[in-house]
């Protein structure tokens, strides 16, 4: 009877390590940035730098986005709890942008580790997506970007579920 019971606990224990072993698969949450919700950020926002303007964009639930205008015309992107910057992109973009977290669990339990969003450079069209890659320190930086194709979206993915490195440190705002 005790060789049955110990037999019996060990399947049940095995039956739970292979369950908290499988891996959660990775999944999309998809939000608008609404920059009419977005405020002013800075050391000293009363001074102006140049014709530099930078905002903190909270997102409930989620990773702060940091936006860096430049000139009215240039944008600089980071996303964490730490206000960094990275890119440049062209500041004319949809006013409702849509971004996609790309995460792990559902609901609140939903802990995303990169973000996908259609950006372009200065003066180039088509979109591309650019990938950035949400970091332990609060920051995150660019692991690269897909050009528009047929399967755009689905490479992009696969970037952001991968190992990419960064492409470049980002920048710290506010220093």
């Amino acid at each position: 009877m005790r060789s049955v019971l110990i037999v019996t606990m060990a399947i049940v224990l095995a039956a739970a390590t292979a369950a908290a072993a499988k891996p959660v698969a990775a999944t999309s949450r998809l939000t608008v940035l609404n920059e009419s919700r977005c405020i002013e950020a800075g050391p000293n926002q009363e001074d102006e730098v140049g014709d530099e303007l930078y905002k903190r964009c909270p997102i409930a639930g989620l990773p702060t986005v940091w936006l860096l205008y430049l000139d009215g015309v240039r944008l600089r992107l980071g996303f964490g709890s730490t206000p960094t910057a990275s890119g440049m992109f062209d500041a004319d973009r949809d006013p409702a942008w849509p971004i996609e977290w790309r995460g792990r669990g559902a609901g609140r339990a939903f802990k995303p580790y990169a973000v996908i969003l259609r950006l372009r450079a200065p003066g180039e069209r088509p979109s591309q997506l650019v990938v950035f890659r949400l970091r332990a320190d609060g920051t995150s930086c660019i692991i690269g970007s897909v050009a528009p194709g047929a399967n755009q979206n689905l490479a992009a993915r696969t970037l952001a579920d991968g190992n990419a490195p960064c492409e470049a440190e980002p920048d710290l705002l506010g220093d």
